[in-house]
């Protein structure tokens, strides 16, 4: 049990508050900020379920950072498929997918025309080329790799990300104001959400076999397919291209939020696919330079814990940053040795891309109904408001924990030399003041040390909380992504005091003393 107290602290530790130093030294909170371009050393891990516990733990900070956890409801997908064409080897056809209620993401889809029975599907997602699903040059053609799948015997889909072609409801770049991030509102959620209507849709249609399903996408696209992998076991197989890597994240709002990567990167967010296929496409030219030597054999040892080595491959050339040619007969290739007939070559790319007119999607078939930018934050909140107003107390608490980056246990707790420490950093100043008697206290004050006072007759442990440094960069890019900011340090730390004395004391009640602000971190930990 804890409880919480509002009494003076003064009149607990006596007429004043023993200075204390202003900042704890060494508290890797604010000795490692890292960022996007941090390089970041990557784990081993020593047991299959050592992993998977952190694997459970990466897919909570994902949905928590998309803000879609718990996930939405899934109404039934309404689509205003058109423009079908028939070229040849393949068909296309233009299709408005609603993945939210009014909310409706432009796509095409591509089919072999002939076919014996259900065909593989492969879901596309793009990067931030300039056209989208729809460019189509030298550097990188999704409408080449679809053309090309289909004619090869798979089903593709390829589809907007927000604020791209057809897709306008939204602008690609959203998310940085106080009150969208209070509502973990932003392009990374939108977008994820939408991935997983896509694979729906793409599961639902009947020439598809959905016990056959990839997908691939490079850069900002690759980072779809990965996240996606990640979340949804319906896919048996990912090609992220020119994506994954140790020492960049992605630099834009469609794949930065919030809590995303405390305490890891997309190296591991890459590895939850295993034991599925994947093949990692890299080139030398851009931040996948090192996946042969750096990040391919981080995500093999992984591979290794499920004795699934042969199941992850990578592939790279020389060339800058890229879904080229060579790039996409790579990935023809990994999915032709998944799915594809062992008794015939592996394929080439041997046709052009079609018309990017008859791909254009026609917006006259988006409904009045659709919503504008606002209308759908509105609709977001709503939502997220009425997902809260269902959940269980338990479930409450498991989402705070998440919130607060304490959804795994604290480690390696212990006090020494005037500082409690965990096995993750955080120096936190603290004092045993008393050990004995009935029941255990937690003192948060200002200034941590409290001077001699009137007698304290219960086991009570000091502490002042985190408070950072001058040189913390809290105002540079995507700092949230990385680092908790000051008020969750807080909690963090009262946490780590509370946890402390619990193990001091199993049995005993704890009761926090707290006044000002720290009040209501208090409050927060009694939840």
């Amino acid at each position: 049990m804890i409880q919480i107290s509002r009494r003076s602290l003064l009149a607990l530790a006596g007429a004043s508050l023993a200075p204390a130093q202003q900042t704890a030294p060494g508290d890797a909170r604010n000795l490692a900020a890292p960022g996007t371009r941090t390089v970041f050393p990557l784990r081993e891990w020593p047991t299959r379920e050592a992993w998977e516990q952190h694997a459970a733990h990466l897919r909570r900070r994902i949905l928590l950072a998309a803000g879609i956890w718990p996930l939405p409801d899934k109404p039934v997908l309404h689509t205003r498929p058109h423009n079908r064409v028939n070229h040849g080897a393949y068909s296309s056809e233009c299709v408005l997918i609603e993945t939210w209620p009014g909310l409706w993401v432009a796509a095409n889809f591509y089919l072999p025309v002939k076919r014996a029975g259900k065909v593989p599907g492969i879901l596309v997602a793009h990067g931030h080329w300039t056209h989208g699903r729809l460019e189509n040059t030298d550097n990188c053609s999704t409408p080449s790799l679809c053309a090309n799948l289909a004619a090869q015997g798979f089903a593709a889909l390829a589809y907007d990300m927000v604020g791209y072609n057809e897709s306008d409801q939204l602008p690609h770049k959203f998310g940085n104001t106080p009150e969208e991030q209070a509502w973990h509102y932003g392009p990374l959620g939108v977008q994820l959400w939408n991935s997983i209507r896509m694979l729906d849709y793409l599961a639902s249609r009947d020439e598809v076999d959905r016990d056959r399903l990839g997908m691939t996408g490079a850069s900002g696209g690759g980072t779809q397919t990965f996240q996606l992998a990640a979340l949804d076991p319906r896919l048996k197989a990912v090609a992220p291209v020119n994506m994954i890597s140790a020492h960049f994240q992605g630099g834009c709002e469609c794949e930065n939020a919030s809590g995303l990567r405390w305490s890891t990167n997309n190296v591991e967010t890459g590895a939850i696919a295993a034991p599925r296929p994947q093949l990692l496409v890299a080139a030398t030219g851009d931040w996948t330079r090192d996946v042969p030597r750096v990040e391919y054999p981080a995500i093999r040892k992984i591979y290794g814990l499920y004795g699934a080595e042969d199941q992850v491959t990578t592939w790279q050339q020389s060339a800058g940053h890229n879904y080229n040619l060579p790039s996409r007969e790579a990935v023809y290739r990994f999915f032709h040795s998944v799915w594809g007939d062992p008794a015939t070559p592996p394929p080439t790319e041997t046709i052009g891309a079609p018309s990017i007119d008859s791909l254009r999607a026609r917006l006259d078939e988006r409904p009045a109904s659709a919503l504008n930018a606002a209308q759908f934050f509105e609709a977001w909140k709503k939502r997220c408001q009425n997902a809260t107003k269902t959940l269980s107390v338990d479930e409450k608490r498991a989402r705070l924990r998440a919130i607060f980056g304490l959804d795994l246990p604290l480690e390696a707790l212990a006090l020494k030399d005037g500082y409690l420490t965990t096995a993750a950093g955080w120096r936190i100043p603290a004092q045993l003041l008393k050990e004995g008697g009935k029941g255990a206290l937690l003192l948060l004050s200002a200034a941590g040390k409290p001077a001699a006072g009137p007698a304290i007759t219960t086991t009570t442990l000091a502490v002042k909380l985190f408070e950072r440094t001058p040189d913390r960069p809290v105002a540079a890019q995507h700092f949230l992504t990385f680092n908790a900011a000051d008020p969750v340090c807080r909690v963090q730390d009262t946490v780590a005091a509370v946890t402390w004395l619990r193990q001091r004391s199993p049995a005993q009640p704890v009761e926090i003393i707290a006044s000002d602000e720290r009040a209501s971190w208090a409050a927060t930990v009694a939840q």
